[in-house]
């Protein structure tokens, strides 16, 4: 019998206890004093280590490069934002340059009204 904390008493058998812990193998089939069930049961908890390991390292692996793409993302993002706030500038500067001429008193082509 096991006491959660603030629940009621819980009937649960050793083999229910693990499965709701995410182990998915089942002890009923082993013999307690069998050496070869518990070798077999050792050897079936390094391979899911191992598998876990190597799930864990692709994780790694992948997110690094999921980090390194986001971070060329946003540099070439800010580059290509300069680029264009200075195109911006520079087209201000030829409209304000442009309309300054128009209504120059002494410019070429002057407005008369």
């Amino acid at each position: 019998m096991l006491k959660a904390p603030g629940t009621k008493r819980l009937n649960l058998k050793h083999n229910e206890l693990l499965s709701n812990a995410g182990f998915n193998f089942n002890l009923r089939r082993y013999n307690k004093d069998s050496a070869a069930g518990i070798k077999s049961l050792a050897l079936n908890l390094q391979d899911d280590v191992h598998r876990m390991r190597e799930e864990l390292a692709y994780l790694k692996a992948r997110a690094t490069r999921h980090k390194k793409t986001a971070q060329s993302n946003s540099s070439r993002t800010m580059y290509w934002t300069l680029i264009e706030v200075g195109v911006l500038c520079a087209v201000a500067a030829v409209q304000v340059l442009t309309v300054r001429h128009f209504f120059n008193k002494v410019g070429w082509c002057r407005l008369t009204l």
